[in-house]
Parts: C-alpha cells; sequence; structure tokens
C-alpha cells in the first residue's frame, strides 16, 4: 500500500535556509552545547572513570605476568622432562588463548579510557577561545560554535557545522520547522530538538 507525503506543501528555499540557520543558531550555543557534553561525561563517569579504569587494568595486568610466569615454567618443565612436548604445547594453547581474552579486555578499557577523553577534550574546546586540545582539531569536521553559530557563515561553513552536530530538520504540513541535534559522542548520542 502506498501512502502519499502529508506535507505536499513546497517551501520557499531561502527562507527555509534562513529560518534553519536561525534555529540551529538558538538551539546550538555554546551554553546548550556544553550541557550535552557534560550530561554526556556524567553518563561516562557513570560507568567508569579514569581512576576506575585504573583499577579495572590491575587485575588483568596482574594475570598477564602471571601467565608469563607460568609460560616459562611449563617450558623448563619440558626442558627437565617433567612433561612432554604434547602436554607442553596444550599448557602453551591453554595460555595464549587466556592472554588473548585479557589483551580484548584491556583494549576495550584503553578504548573507554580515550572515548572519555575525547568527550572531555571536545568539552573543553568549546568552553575555551583557545586551541587547548588537540584531539578536537583532529577531527575534520571540528567547528567551534563561535566560528559558524552566526548568519554571516557561509554555506559551506554551516553544513559542517550541521553535520559535526548531528543537525536534522524536519518541516511539517504547517510549516513548523523542527530540527535535531545529535551529538555521536563514541557510541552515545545526546538529543536536542528545538521548533520554530
Amino acid at each position: 500500500m502506498l501512502l502519499e507525503c502529508p506535507n505536499r506543501k513546497s517551501h520557499e528555499a531561502f527562507a527555509l535556509e534562513y529560518h534553519a540557520g536561525l534555529l540551529f543558531e538558538e538551539s546550538a550555543s555554546e551554553e546548550t552545547l556544553l550541557a550535552l557534553y557534560d550530561q554526556a561525561i556524567e553518563q561516562q563517569n557513570g560507568s567508569g572513570n579514569a581512576s576506575r579504569i585504573a583499577e579495572r587494568r590491575t587485575a588483568p595486568c596482574e594475570r598477564l605476568s602471571t601467565l608469563a610466569a607460568l609460560r616459562d615454567k611449563f617450558q623448563r618443565q619440558e626442558a627437565k622432562g617433567l612433561m612432554t612436548l604434547d602436554e607442553l604445547r596444550e599448557r602453551l594453547t591453554e595460555i595464549e588463548e587466556e592472554k588473548a581474552g585479557l589483551t580484548a579486555e584491556l583494549a576495550a578499557l584503553e578504548d573507554e579510557a580515550t572515548a572519555a577523553r575525547r568527550i572531555e577534550a571536545a568539552r573543553g574546546s568549546i568552553s575555551s577561545y583557545t586551541p587547548v586540545h588537540a584531539e578536537w582539531y583532529e577531527d575534520p569536521d571540528a567547528v567551534m560554535p563561535w566560528e559558524v553559530l552566526t548568519h554571516g557563515a557561509g554555506p559551506e561553513d554551516r553544513r559542517r557545522a550541521y553535520r559535526r552536530y548531528g543537525a536534522r530538520f524536519e518541516i511539517d504540513g504547517e510549516g513548523e520547522l523542527t530540527l535535531k541535534l545529535d551529538l555521536n559522542l563514541d557510541g552515545g548520542i545526546m538529543s536536542l530538538t528545538g521548533t520554530r
């Protein structure tokens, strides 16, 4: 069954772009963006901040050291004839499998720490007019709010800002323009909706 689009009315592009720019400027203010980043940082800290991540690294690191010692011990036992070569291979395979799991766990913890640092760096760069955090500038779509959130910005600058902040515009049958702003923060999406 085909459904007709309820919004069959056309809208003047220039006026629509102007109102979209105004809505974005109002919704993506520095204050609003800081609030979204603060919310993301709070969520990140709830699941594990830097000190918790460091604590969670301790056990896998210690176990990796133990596995290295066990590997040496098993090789010495085989050399002394206390275990067969097949037994040694079996023990070494078990050690390698456990080591792979621990390495993956440590990599996931490092990814979590990196995500937290990126969110904090992005937040810091918005609240500071100086380039404090290099991570922000490594992002090709990075746009500072004060650089773009003016009507004097060119179309390409506005498009970059829309992309950077996940801006999606919709217009209904009555001509009401809606903006949905999504900050995709390493897996967590922070949303804000505004209308004009």
